[in-house]
């Protein structure tokens, strides 16, 4: 896979998700409510943070944040469900609005 997915290949991954919780544990995120994730903030508001790697994740995502490791789908369908935006890699200068 290219090092940035087609919007096509975006379904069929697995993302890192961070998870509101800092103590270290590996959290099962298909346990974690939708409310439970990491959300940030921007200029459209609340958003839940996708990233498609651990090397993404380490580099743009919330410092010594527990986080896991989410199919593409149950984490669109959680974000439905909530009303949440999901970017991927927001931060990146290729981050893009997935749902």
């Amino acid at each position: 896979m290219s090092a940035d997915p087609t919007l096509a290949e975006l379904i069929f991954m697995d993302f890192v998700i961070p998870i509101r919780s800092s103590s270290g544990t590996a959290p099962l995120p298909a346990t974690v409510e939708a409310d439970q994730l990491r959300h940030g903030m921007d200029a459209n508001g609340s958003f839940i943070a996708a990233f498609t790697s651990e090397e993404t994740f380490a580099a743009l995502g919330p410092p010594d944040s527990d986080h896991g490791v989410m199919a593409a789908r149950d984490l669109f369908a959680r974000a439905a469900r909530a009303g949440d935006r999901i970017p991927s890699a927001p931060g990146s200068p290729g981050h893009a609005e997935l749902a």
